[in-house]
């Protein structure tokens, strides 16, 4: 619960949230090592030790919608059906933006 509230209303990122989550997993398995009930060591197996099964356990996981920016206009796109330049008019007589919307990556060795 501390790890959501963290990340929900203090802004903390996924990184910083799994670095909570292991280091309260650290402290309670060093109480817990100190301890004889066999039930507080049942317990700490089922402490979460990754942000997404917190989200999870909340049913908060994430919809993204994804879009394509334009990098001069700002405009969105869909990123499932867009141009390969702007369309964008400041006025409908004005000339579209242009700006290339894709460029070419080269991901190990091939070009995507």
């Amino acid at each position: 619960f501390l790890i959501l509230c963290l990340n929900l209303l203090c802004g903390i990122s996924q990184a910083q949230s799994r670095f909570v989550s292991e280091s309260l997993s650290f402290m309670l398995s060093h109480v817990v090592n100190n301890t004889q009930a066999p039930e507080d060591k049942k317990s700490l197996l089922k402490f979460p030790r990754d942000y997404r099964t917190v989200l999870n356990h909340f049913n908060l996981d994430p919809h993204l919608r994804l879009y394509v920016c334009c990098p001069s206009c700002y405009t969105l796109y869909n990123d499932t059906d867009f141009p390969d330049f702007c369309t964008f008019h400041d006025f409908p007589s004005s000339r579209p933006c242009s700006a290339k919307l894709k460029r070419e990556r080269i991901i190990c060795g091939k070009s995507v």
